[in-house]
């Protein structure tokens, strides 16, 4: 009878270690994902005071006028800091960098052509039949700016 007892206690013992073995992991893994949720407050401070600084620091550039930011941004090459997303948008949103990206699309489109293909472009222009590929494509160019 003692031995059954014993036996009993010890399943009784497995079984106890088991579940309190699956609850340390329970515990565990909400402890790694309440601290993935909450944030870590001792950052918070940090991240306020960067914000502060940075609002501050917006408040001051819009006290100085255009020139004086225009100015500043000569020094910095902020293109080769954008990703593609951004280099796109300020294309469109630029009308400069529009025009410029339309030129080179139609030189392009030019460039496939061959120079009689070039020529008869220009039919109707004087003095192109020295011209070598290049220059015609330029005063293709050229003509059409003027026309828009």
């Amino acid at each position: 009878m003692i031995q059954e007892n014993k036996k009993n206690l010890s399943k009784n013992d497995s079984v106890l270690n088991y579940f309190l073995l699956a609850g340390y992991f329970i515990f565990e893994s909400l402890v790694k994902a309440l601290n993935l949720i909450i944030p870590d407050p001792s950052n918070y401070n940090k991240k306020s005071s960067k914000s502060l600084k940075t609002n501050q620091t917006r408040e001051k550039l819009f006290e100085k006028d255009a020139n004086q930011l225009r100015e500043i941004l000569k020094e910095v090459d902020m293109v080769s800091s954008f990703e593609k997303s951004k280099l796109i948008e300020f294309i469109l949103l630029s009308p400069e960098a529009l025009e410029i990206y339309k030129r080179r699309e139609r030189e392009s489109e030019l460039r496939k052509l061959t120079v009689i293909e070039l020529k008869v472009l220009l039919k109707g222009v004087e003095k192109i039949s020295q011209l070598n590929k290049a220059e015609l494509i330029e005063m293709i160019l050229l003509i059409e700016e003027k026309e828009s």
